[in-house]
């Protein structure tokens, strides 16, 4: 068995905290857990679903370091497709994956973003 059992949390840099958060917080529901400052003085905020936001350093370059964040929906992904489109937030069809039902779009910096069940676990 591995030492390393699961993902613990991803940082994820955006242009705009206030614009990040209100997609993050606003439209998925995410909640928040802790406001704090990292080492290099940039305001960061972390969220029960162990998604932390953050902008780029300055002067560093915006850029993307990975195809796609998932999230497991437990409960169905119904949810989310119905606040995206509430939202006005753009996606593809649900459609079947490894992980279950998934759909995929793309948060306000263009990361692409993947919901899914959990019939595919």
């Amino acid at each position: 068995m591995s030492d390393v059992q699961a993902v613990s949390h991803l940082l994820l840099q955006v242009q705009d905290l206030e614009r990040a958060l209100a997609f993050y917080q606003g439209v998925l529901g995410f909640i928040e857990r802790h406001r704090g400052t990292l080492a290099d003085g940039r305001l960061y905020v972390n969220h029960v679903q162990n998604l932390g936001l953050t902008t780029y350093p300055p002067g560093a370059e915006a850029g993307r370091s990975f195809d796609h964040l998932a999230f497991r929906c437990p409960d169905g992904i119904a949810a989310v497709v119905a606040r995206l489109e509430a939202a006005g937030v753009a996606h593809d069809p649900p459609g079947r994956t490894p992980y279950g039902l998934s759909v995929y779009f793309r948060d306000p910096d263009g990361n692409r973003i993947e919901c899914h069940d959990s019939t595919g676990i």
